[in-house]
């Protein structure tokens, strides 16, 4: 199956000298057996010149097809998602990036990869994943299956409400690994409102994976994760944690969403929207 997909790898300060390296981008496409054009998405660096040289001289040799900083298309962007600049006030480095990715690139299909993900096989999880995207156009997104470090956590069939074939549906979203269409992802998706993904994402309710997570739950439309496909991401702190935590308001918001979390995991509804699995 020949399929027409953009690799776009978001990274920032702390990551963007290990994918803006020779050899990066080759190890991603051959991790997931796939031919794919490729995009570095760079965000939030302290010295921007450095790393454009580091991705001109990626796209010299041909490891890339593309890069862009975040800050010179985020308007564009912002435009086309229909998503108002005071979103981006609080931030915004959690939002603008998913946002950026759908004008990056122009293939039907976009790859959104974390820098720190490492599949954990060698396989085309992505063909397996758009011939059943095309089967059923009303799932939204497909990933592979997380776990941490080797050691498997079982939230997948608890978070799961049915099957077809290796892959489990679910209303979850995580921006570390995920497939979608582009013309789903490049549109005004992302005000929808769905209390379960709020809860869910109670430590970061600003962000891309949440608007996206509740427009799912809103619409209806799920996540295809195929189980026996796993990557691995490091374990760490979440990042408002590391930045200094959280202080005023943001503390306030997060204990209220921790609160709604305990309440709507016995919420007596099947409801996506409102019902956390």
């Amino acid at each position: 199956m020949t399929v027409d997909v953009d690799l776009i790898v978001n990274c920032y300060e702390r990551t963007y000298r290990r994918v803006l390296a020779p050899g990066f981008f080759d190890a991603v496409a051959q991790q997931n057996s796939l031919s794919a054009r490729r995009h570095a998405l760079i965000n939030n660096v302290d010295t921007r010149a450095d790393a454009e040289r580091r991705a001109k001289e990626l796209l010299s040799s041909g490891e890339i097809d593309s890069f862009a900083f975040v800050s010179d298309v985020i308007e564009r962007a912002r435009r086309l998602t229909g998503v108002p600049r005071h979103a981006l006030r609080r931030r915004p480095y959690f939002l603008d990036y998913g946002l950026a990715m759908t004008v990056t690139g122009s293939a039907p299909w976009i790859l959104g990869w974390d820098a720190e993900v490492v599949l954990d096989m060698r396989t085309n999880w992505v063909a397996a994943s758009i011939e059943l995207m095309e089967r059923r156009p009303e799932l939204f997104s497909a990933s592979p299956n997380w776990h941490d470090r080797g050691s498997y956590e079982g939230t997948l069939l608890r978070e799961s409400f049915a099957r077809d074939g290796p892959f489990f549906l679910n209303w979850g979203f995580s921006d570390q690994v995920f497939l979608v269409r582009r013309a789903d992802l490049a549109r005004p998706i992302y005000r929808r409102f769905a209390p379960a993904s709020l809860a869910r994402h109670a430590g970061h309710p600003w962000t891309f994976e949440n608007r996206v997570e509740s427009y799912q739950r809103a619409v209806r439309r799920p996540r295809a994760t195929l189980g026996d496909v796993t990557y691995t991401h490091p374990h760490m702190d979440e990042v408002v944690t590391r930045l200094g935590g959280r202080h005023g308001l943001e503390r306030h918001e997060y204990l209220f969403l921790r609160g709604l979390r305990r309440a709507l995991i016995h919420w007596p509804t099947d409801s996506p929207r409102w019902k956390i699995r």
